[in-house]
């Protein structure tokens, strides 16, 4: 009799044992909320990812044959509500701390990254990316894909240039039945010949001096 009640006891503890383990086996899923992710160069890109039965993850970031880049981290949902947003610097990628979490509760850590060399941020480009449940950053066992688009940077906005249409005091050449006026705009030279008869008057004015010349050919 008591070694019935033992064995139960055993038994027991066994199984309360299993059930405090968090689930990771085969109901465990961790996927992407969006299949693009688009950020400008320079910029950091936020990437939701969503757990099912688990509280951690492998993020893999890019391929180095591909895009000469890859990171590996590892996300941790600390608040339990099924969602970890990953943001990642694309400036600081490959030199300093590239990534980090939305919510203060999770957590992020790097299990290998690429190092840059050079400055600046990731080039423009598709640079895949990979999740799997779990924190072994070996598995090789994805459950989703996605893409993470990093764009140009736009050039640099310029003030528009307007052309206002002539004003009243644009120049002008008019041939009226008494003579001709010539009437050139501010900062503007109008040059031309006119062909008058022997005798007629000629008159120029000047605005800027304000002064008005008279003169018959030959004068």
């Amino acid at each position: 009799m008591r070694r019935a009640l033992h064995g139960l006891v055993v038994v027991s503890l066994v199984l309360a044992s299993v059930a405090a383990v968090p689930a990771s086996g085969a109901g465990a899923d961790a996927s992407f909320e969006a299949n693009v992710v688009s950020v400008t160069a320079g910029e950091t890109a936020e990437i939701p990812v969503t757990l099912a039965e688990a509280d951690a993850a492998v993020v893999t970031v890019g391929d180095p044959d591909e895009v000469n880049y890859e990171a590996v981290v590892v996300i941790e949902d600390g608040d339990g509500d099924g969602t970890v947003t990953l943001q990642f610097n694309t400036t600081t990628a490959g030199r300093s701390d590239a990534f980090g979490v939305a919510a203060d509760a999770d957590t992020v850590s790097v299990a290998n990254e690429s190092s840059l060399s050079v400055d600046g941020p990731l080039d423009a480009g598709d640079y895949d990316l990979a999740v799997h449940p779990g924190t072994d950053p070996a598995a090789d066992d994805q459950s989703d894909v996605a893409t993470l688009v990093i764009q140009e940077t736009g050039p640099s906005k310029k003030s528009s240039t307007t052309t206002d249409a002539p004003g009243p005091n644009a120049g002008y050449v008019d041939d009226l039945a008494d003579g001709v006026v010539v009437a050139p705009a501010q900062n503007q030279t109008i040059t031309g010949s006119v062909d008058v008869d022997e005798g007629t008057e000629q008159r120029s004015a000047s605005a800027a001096a304000g002064r008005v010349r008279s003169s018959r050919p030959g004068q």
